[in-house]
């Protein structure tokens, strides 16, 4: 999506098990607050002496502000945006 749009996809931890995001109030976080599993995956924390924190489950996030910047650096981007407005005034004006 990036090489595309220029967008860049926000990366957060969660739950294995999808209960929270670790983001916002959760950030700090190393285990869920509903069902206790560890953030990270045992197996690499072990492996690792407790130094490589590997997250067990991602999600990804695209901001909406730049999502609609994309849309409109285009002229038929920007056509295409204007669609319901013209849309609108079009059927009031038949009424």
């Amino acid at each position: 999506i990036a090489d595309l749009t220029g967008v860049l996809p926000i990366d957060h931890d969660m739950c294995p098990n999808s209960c929270i995001a670790y983001t916002g109030p959760f950030v700090d976080l190393k285990e869920c607050l509903y069902c206790s599993e560890s953030c990270y995956d045992p197996i690499q924390l072990q492996l690792s002496n407790g130094r490589k924190k590997v997250p067990c489950q991602h999600f990804y996030t695209i901001p909406l502000g730049p999502q609609l910047q994309a849309l409109w650096q285009t002229h038929q981007g920007a056509h295409n945006m204007k669609h319901r407005a013209q849309a609108t005034a079009k059927t009031l004006a038949e009424l």
